[in-house]
């Protein structure tokens, strides 16, 4: 059953775009924690001023902040949600995957082989192998761009030297980036342009708000950085814990640690 949601501030929830759907999962508010709540995310007939929001009566079966989503299935229509906080908001003690169908609306927990890697949270999902693998770190962001590489950018670490995850033959690799200056950030969101840019906004870190929006351009080696101009009547604070989604040739930023609901940004 779906019924419509006065949609509250939230941050640290999970988010992913399953169909014209653009589901939001947990939060690490009190009373939000089991919530999952979408918006559709339909061009032609979203409501950008007041967008109408949905809130599912499935709810996650167990209280969630900080996890990591994403979307798949043979008909890319489940959405994985791995790691979460437990109920007293600590550490699990295993990593658990739960499934959530977004056909016939309902929560499982999929049967997993192989060795169960330690307990986590602020992280990104992947796997692979460990060989000239990054230094540990967290609040950092991970793109899979067309080409089947992930790239791995922020964390407090150097914006400049990337880490690269190539899924096509299990190995790692770094390069190193060019472009504008941009500070070290953590608890920032990039999500994947359809002409290949990375495209991230807000974090902490930075103190300039003309480095809060960004691109990386991944078209060209080596990748180049160019900072963006804030402009028009609705420019958004630096926001932090917050979701971000690419919608067509649009961003749609959700909730974080200030008291805002919904940003569009036109690429």
């Amino acid at each position: 059953m779906v019924k419509y949601y006065s949609c509250l501030d939230s941050c640290c929830q999970s988010s992913a775009i399953a169909g014209n759907r653009l589901y939001f999962l947990g939060s690490a508010f009190p009373g939000q924690t089991r919530e999952t709540i979408f918006l559709d995310v339909t061009l032609s007939t979203l409501n950008k001023s007041s967008p109408l929001w949905h809130q599912l009566n499935s709810q996650f079966p167990a209280n969630s902040a900080y996890a990591s989503a994403c979307v798949g299935g043979p008909n890319n229509n489940t959405i994985y949600l791995l790691e979460h906080l437990n109920t007293t908001n600590g550490f699990s003690n295993y990593t658990i995957v739960y499934a959530f169908n977004t056909v016939n609306i309902s929560w499982s927990i999929p049967n997993i082989s192989g060795i169960m890697p330690a307990s986590r949270t602020q992280f990104q999902a992947t796997q692979g192998y460990n060989v000239n693998a990054p230094t540990p770190r967290a609040d950092f962001t991970a793109t899979l761009l067309n080409n089947g590489l992930i790239i791995y950018i922020g964390g407090s670490d150097d914006m400049f030297k990337i880490p690269i995850y190539n899924t096509n033959n299990d190995s790692w690799s770094t390069t190193i980036a060019y472009g504008d200056v941009l500070s070290p950030r953590s608890r920032f969101t990039a999500v994947l342009s359809p002409d290949g840019h990375v495209i991230i906004y807000g974090g902490t870190g930075p103190t300039d708000q003309n480095e809060l929006l960004a691109s990386l351009d991944t078209t060209v080696n080596p990748y180049i950085w160019s900072a963006k101009p804030m402009i028009g009547n609705n420019v958004p604070p630096q926001l932090v814990l917050h979701s971000a989604a690419i919608v067509d040739n649009f961003m749609i930023i959700a909730f974080g640690n200030y008291k805002i609901h919904l940003i569009y940004y036109e690429i």
